[in-house]
């Protein structure tokens, strides 16, 4: 979520640093190719899912007509991943569902637990 809502993403610097693995190198366990440089403590996580949140509704709270027509370009020199900010933060909002799933997968297999529905977002802040 933090590297869709970072214009341009070229400035994106993980906060929580990972490595992207070749697919020889992933781990049997591994459900992605994104790997952390190590495993961080509840309290980091904790700390960068706030500061995420925080960083969502400063860009969506900024949208304004200018704002909606520029434009989310991965790549220059190849034209990546050019899309208006809107549908970036719809292909965002599917791509944060995705992992919720993995998510809820993982804690499934480990604990037979998964995370409760929230219908908002009050609900747990």
């Amino acid at each position: 979520m933090d590297y869709y809502l970072t214009l341009p993403p070229s400035e994106f610097s993980a906060k929580l640093p990972f490595t992207i693995k070749e697919a020889n190198e992933v781990p049997e366990h591994a459900i992605d190719d994104l790997m952390p440089d190590k495993l961080y403590s509840k309290t980091e996580m904790l700390e960068y899912l706030n500061q995420s949140l925080k960083k969502c509704n400063y860009f969506i709270n900024g949208l304004t007509a200018e704002k909606l027509g520029e434009r989310f370009i991965e790549d220059l020199d190849t034209d990546d991943m050019d899309y208006p900010v809107l549908e970036i933060l719809l292909y965002n909002l599917r791509h944060v569902q995705h992992h919720i799933g993995q998510l809820n997968l993982l804690l499934r297999q480990a604990i037979d637990k998964s995370s409760k529905w929230v219908f908002r977002a009050e609900d747990v802040l």
